[in-house]
């Protein structure tokens, strides 16, 4: 294949002939034929389980899976054995044409692609961004692979490929247009809220969704949420509608700005605080030197990669503060992300305990109990 970015698809040439078997049965049963024997039946996208140019008297034709040959026939399922059987129904053989259209991703990206190039697995969906991590041998084929998952998929209108790593302090990824429009800005809906974003000017990931749902499931109407590290607020936007009150900062301005477009949005702007600061320097604003003071109960550190450093600002912060709002009886309940190599998670808690212990500049009992859930292998 010629591995250029003008590279056009002549999809003419995408034809294939699924042969399969056909069991010849009175149009009068149709119904309940597709009801009862669905798991047998050819089930593919867009193509009927009855075949449409079939003609034979009152008869018509159920199309059974590929995987239920005639020659195999005392190996079929008992019901769809006595369904042949019982009603002395004739099989017949039969090929179904599937042509561009009626492919998936994967079967076309199988044929157009050389042998020793693997075909994308998947893809994270932003709103209407479908985002790609293409690298290798992949490359030179980029276009042509953003081109067809754009075909395959009608809610998809930009195509990109991150060209690389999580590098600056934003945590922003360097992405290239490879199919559709170059539009980076969208919105989605996560758990009953709206988000807009630029996916080039702020972090989202889709995959941390269920970490979301389950951390909201521990938040209660009526507290409070510091959110560190809150990006365009997924999280903070959601706890809001939860009825807690937030404190959501983020360092990137991009982000600050769409996280009060999103609190207006969602008709939560009374129950968050919107700040643009350095973390340390926030939490510290927030314990001693906001006026009025509030009580946070729940403090959320979503920064993998150092967030468990930056803990440090609490060392002895809320000795300094107002006893009339802090005592050793009311301190928060931190949720801090990171990476871990452990293989175990006995290895695991060890290597966050010392990382914990390093920050806060003593040494933790090593019978501390940490609360580790694994969120997603990387």
């Amino acid at each position: 294949m010629e591995p250029l970015a003008n590279y056009i698809l002549d999809k003419s040439k995408f034809t294939k002939i699924t042969k399969t078997q056909g069991i010849k049965f009175p149009a009068s049963f149709s119904s309940k034929y597709l009801k009862d024997y669905k798991d047998y039946l050819l089930n593919l996208e867009k193509t009927p389980n009855i075949a449409k140019d079939f003609k034979e008297g009152d008869k018509k034709l159920l199309l059974l899976n590929p995987q239920y040959t005639k020659e195999e026939f005392s190996n079929w399922p008992a019901a769809l054995k006595s369904l042949v059987e019982e009603n002395s129904y004739e099989l017949m053989d039969y090929g179904v044409q599937l042509n561009y259209d009626d492919l998936t991703m994967q079967d076309i990206l199988g044929e157009i692609l050389p042998k020793d190039v693997t075909v994308p697995a998947g893809f994270e969906t932003v709103g209407s961004i479908a985002h790609l991590n293409l690298r290798g041998s992949q490359l030179p084929y980029k276009h042509v692979i953003g081109q067809v998952l754009l075909d395959k998929n009608s809610k998809i209108k930009t195509v990109v490929n991150k060209t690389e790593k999580l590098s600056n302090v934003y945590r922003t990824p360097e992405l290239e247009v490879i199919a559709g429009e170059k539009q980076l800005e969208t919105e989605l809906k996560e758990g009953g809220c709206v988000f807009k974003l630029n996916f080039e000017k702020v972090y989202w990931n889709s995959k941390l969704q269920h970490e979301r749902d389950r951390l909201l499931k521990n938040l209660k109407g009526g507290e409070v949420l510091c959110d560190m590290f809150c990006g365009i607020g997924p999280l903070s936007i959601r706890a809001a509608k939860k009825d807690l009150y937030v404190l959501g900062n983020d360092l990137n301005p991009d982000c600050y700005e769409y996280l009060k477009i999103n609190a207006k949005v969602n008709k939560v702007e009374k129950m968050i605080e919107c700040y643009n600061m350095d973390a340390r320097e926030f939490a510290k604003y927030i314990v001693l030197e906001k006026e009025p003071k509030a009580h946070f109960d729940h403090v959320y550190m979503n920064l993998p990669v150092d967030a468990v450093e930056f803990l440090d600002v609490f060392t002895g912060l809320f000795k300094e503060a107002s006893r009339e709002i802090w005592n050793e009886n009311n301190l928060p309940l931190i949720y801090v992300n990171g990476f871990d190599t452990g293989k175990t998670p006995e290895e695991v808690n060890k290597n966050f305990l010392d990382r914990i212990s390093k920050a806060f500049g003593e040494t933790l009992d090593p019978n501390t109990k940490l609360d580790i859930h694994a969120i997603k292998d990387i």
